[in-house]
């Protein structure tokens, strides 16, 4: 479903709606796609350790102080 700003003010049961039937709206401003609402899922399709970071330093042999201490060290720029 495609909606403009005045869709949004004076239609928005009509969008809510839409989004209640899992349908994606997309948000125009002056013909200009400027954003979108998504349905949200209430059921996880992914657990955490399957997640594809979860794992991905396994080769690293440093100390994990050592890894965090370099994760937050200041960046100059």
């Amino acid at each position: 479903m495609d909606a403009s700003i005045v869709d949004l003010r004076y239609h928005m049961n009509d969008v809510l709606k839409a989004v209640k039937r899992r349908e994606r709206v997309n948000i125009f401003e002056r013909n200009k796609l400027i954003g979108f609402f998504i349905p949200v899922t209430t059921e996880q399709t992914m657990e955490v350790q399957n997640h594809p970071f979860f794992g991905s330093a396994k080769q690293d042999d440093r100390p994990v102080r050592e890894t965090l201490r370099k994760i937050r060290k200041r960046r100059d720029f």
